[in-house]
């Protein structure tokens, strides 16, 4: 009977012990957990306004759509609220971008920009598809426009503008606007193309009367 008991007491306590770890190890993954919403926009310090937030989402989905090239910012007040151990900004970055908790279409072809407002610290980690020169823009943008922003404490003019500026010189721009621009290129050289049939064609016609009129020749003018 004795024996039982004991038995009965090493097994409550591996099953203490078990729930113990499950509890420990949810404690660890919510301390590194940040909760990431399936957009482009995630700002968690809620720096940005609500109208800035809407147009750099619908810019970077055209972005996508123009440039196959996917990019998601996540805005933090402060890394220790999310990791309990000494981890640096750039391990954290490089750890959630190789995760599953940031979906992107294809991670080859994406940029995920990181900002810590309350650590001063910003990183990015990008796919092995991005061209060099869009990484050197990206990198341009962050020196001049988002840290001299940043350094005056104008966070959200420095976020917004930062985006804008990337966009304009990577040559993002509006599709709907390029696609009227396209059709109205199209329209004109279409235009020119048959006047200049036309023209030809009346030429052609000239060439033949003045042969009809005047025997064999050749046609030229000095004028």
């Amino acid at each position: 009977m004795r024996y039982k008991n004991n038995k009965n007491i090493s097994f409550f306590r591996k099953i203490l012990r078990f729930m113990l770890l499950l509890i420990f190890i949810n404690i660890i993954l919510n301390a590194r957990g940040i909760e990431i919403k399936d957009e482009h926009i995630n700002d968690l310090a809620k720096i940005l306004k609500e109208t800035d937030k809407k147009s750099l989402e619908e810019l970077l989905i055209k972005f996508n759509k123009m440039q196959n090239i996917e990019i998601k910012v996540i805005v933090i007040n402060s890394l220790k609220d999310y990791v309990q151990d000494e981890m640096v900004i750039q391990e954290y970055v490089k750890e959630l971008f190789n995760s599953e908790r940031i979906k992107f279409l294809d991670k080859q072809k994406a940029i995920l920009f990181f900002i810590a407002l309350n650590d001063r610290k910003l990183h990015y980690e990008y796919g092995e598809q991005i061209p060099v020169n869009i990484i050197s823009i990206l990198s341009s943008v962050i020196d001049n426009k988002i840290i001299p922003c940043f350094k005056n404490e104008e966070y959200s003019r420095g976020i917004y503008e930062g985006i804008m500026e990337f966009i304009k010189k990577t040559g993002g721009r509006d599709k709907n606007k390029f696609i009227k621009f396209t059709k109205s290129f199209y329209i004109i050289i279409s235009i020119f193309i048959l006047f200049f049939i036309i023209l030809l064609f009346k030429i052609k016609n000239r060439k033949i009367s003045k042969v009809e009129n005047f025997g064999a020749g050749a046609f030229g003018s000095w004028e």
